[in-house]
């Protein structure tokens, strides 16, 4: 019922954790370049972002709010994942000579666990099953094409969704 309050609330909570100092500001602006280079690399990675953050976390999230014994033990290991991420981060980056031989890179991790670039035949199959059987648009790779006229101009516009 009182839905702008928490939305205000959110909304200075997010001022205040990232305005008044100066380094914090940079992580939204870093964290969207990050985000976008993915997403220039891989087209898909820009639908599997909006699906998981909007869909899948959310409604697992909600899910777990019905035990909040369990929702605690899962929101705790995924902070606890999150910090030891961040923490091999840092020391891989300052001192990597301090750090076992396995540790100093990701290496070690299998390639799916590390690199998005196993899904990215995945992601294209998908964007392009979506393309031609769903929007029913014929796949069409249009590069460098001198367009004579405004029909011809209007005609490529309509295949590709313009």
């Amino acid at each position: 019922k009182q839905w702008y309050q928490r939305r205000v609330a959110i909304t200075a909570g997010g001022i205040l954790i990232f305005y008044p100092l100066p380094f914090m500001r940079k992580i939204p602006i870093l964290a969207a370049k990050k985000l976008g280079n993915t997403t220039a690399k891989y087209r898909w990675f820009a639908i599997a972002y909006l699906i998981m953050v909007f869909l899948i976390i959310p409604l697992t999230l909600i899910a777990l709010s019905f035990n909040v014994y369990l929702f605690g033990i899962v929101v705790g290991f995924v902070l606890l994942l999150i910090f030891l991420v961040v923490m091999l981060n840092v020391l891989q980056r300052f001192i990597p000579d301090k750090l076992p031989a396995k540790l100093q890179t990701w290496e070690f991790l299998p390639k799916p666990m590390r690199s998005l670039s196993p899904y990215h035949s995945a992601g294209q199959k998908v964007s392009l099953f979506l393309r031609t059987k769903i929007c029913k648009k014929p796949y069409q790779k249009v590069e460098g094409e001198n367009l004579e006229n405004d029909a011809e101009m209007e005609t490529i516009s309509r295949k590709d969704g313009v």
